[in-house]
């Protein structure tokens, strides 16, 4: 009998996996065995079995009909084996219920598949290091975009970008995103099916060959930002590398938390940095596929924008998670006014006279970001909000304090 050979990645690329197939079974029947083999789940949350497929870079999702020899004898580019598993909120599951092979053999061989070779594709260092996330603007507002757009259903996708280590701390910038539009959701929960995870890895292969996986992103649009079970069993099983993040957003509040991996754990993390650069200033790649910085110059840059995350960490990212009502009045306030910076004339620059500033009274989970976005549909006017209302520490903004609102021409005097 005929033995075809090939080297296949897992969905999030951190291993590789030699395999050898007989070259008459089925393409559906050598992705579930290699899956077996390489102790990926069998069964999820609920206890149902969890199918799997092969997807080339070259041609997209391979026939689960065909024979496995002659499909892989003309591919030439990256294989992946992905799981269709679906996301959902139902906390009632048990994760026990999952199944790996682990559990069971510590065989290498299954049915017509043999596991020759495993290797791992990352090589970080300072994994032990405290860690910064940061999200490129233009990025973020493409997530947002996407999760106000499908409001009243979970969208997911992959985040992508790079990992620099600068000083004592490890930086994780999401520079990047493959979104899955075809995936099937629902209020409730969204199927990440074997289209969808061909529709994001191709698109990371062609669009961004040189910027790595760096997670996942979902939205829920009723269930707050915290990890389901299920959200977990996916994040633990598909994205188990140190670096790696999974990125919940609230389609409803607009609120959003990151989770990342702490001594073996996923944790939430106390927040995130905004930070406006290009993705080719930042990552090894720019959006066209470019590679426009050498290394030296990416690590400066890096070192620059972990400097800054103090400023911008917590712009993105507030103090809870619960949706409390916007408590709002209308009161009539004294406006400021600021000196524009490098006027050799001091120029200064007033607000209208007789405004009627709005008060709002911070909540759990707000931040100056939030309330922007809120109020003026533009995030980015955060630092001239803060300056408006005489905020030095972005850090340290308490439960109940009063925030003033003024008109958007008057916060655009205020930006530097």
């Amino acid at each position: 009998m005929s033995e075809t050979r090939a080297l296949i990645c897992d969905p999030a690329e951190i291993r590789c996996f030699r395999f050898a197939f007989d070259a008459d079974i089925l393409v559906s029947t050598a992705a579930s065995n290699a899956a077996e083999l390489a102790k990926f789940p069998v069964k999820d949350c609920r206890g149902e079995p969890i199918r799997y497929a092969l997807v080339s870079a070259d041609v997209g999702l391979l026939s689960s009909d065909e024979a496995v020899g002659r499909v892989l004898s003309s591919l030439h580019s990256r294989l992946w084996l992905v799981p269709e598993v679906e996301v959902y909120a139902d906390n009632n599951c048990d994760p026990d219920a999952a199944e790996t092979l682990e559990q069971f053999s510590d065989e290498q061989s299954r049915a017509g598949v043999s596991l020759l070779e495993e290797s791992c594709l990352l090589h970080d260092e300072g994994l032990n290091l405290p860690i910064d996330i940061t999200v490129d603007s233009s990025v973020h507002r493409q997530v947002e975009d996407l999760v106000l757009d499908g409001r009243d259903h979970e969208r997911v996708g992959l985040l992508l970008g790079s990992v620099a280590v600068a000083g004592r701390r490890r930086n994780i910038h999401i520079c990047g995103i493959c979104p899955a539009p075809n995936a099937p959701g629902s209020d409730a929960g969204v199927t990440i099916t074997f289209a969808a995870w061909e529709s994001m890895l191709c698109r990371r292969s062609s669009v961004y060959p040189k910027m790595r996986i760096l997670g996942w992103f979902h939205s829920h649009p009723r269930d707050g930002t915290v990890l389901s079970k299920q959200d977990l069993f996916v994040h633990q099983h598909y994205f188990p590398h140190p670096n790696m993040v999974a990125w919940v957003l609230d389609s409803i509040s607009g609120r959003s938390q990151f989770f990342y991996w702490r001594n073996g754990q996923v944790s939430a993390s106390r927040g995130y940095g905004r930070v406006d650069t290009a993705p080719s200033s930042y990552c090894s790649e720019s959006v066209a596929g470019e590679n426009r910085k050498s290394p030296r110059a990416r690590a400066w840059v890096s070192v620059a924008a972990i400097g800054a995350l103090g400023v911008w960490a917590y712009l993105g990212f507030g103090t809870g998670r619960e949706n409390l009502a916007n408590r709002s009045a209308y009161v009539h306030r004294a406006p400021r006014s600021v000196q524009k910076k490098g006027s050799q004339h001091n120029e200064r620059v007033e607000p209208p006279k007789h405004q009627i500033d709005r008060v709002y009274i911070l909540g759990k989970h707000d931040n100056l970001w939030l309330i922007c976005k809120r109020f003026y549909g533009d995030g980015s006017l955060a630092p001239a909000l803060a300056r408006y209302n005489g905020i030095r520490d972005l850090t340290n903004l308490q439960i109940g304090q009063q925030i003033r609102i003024p008109l958007r021409q008057t916060l655009e005097a205020f930006r530097q």
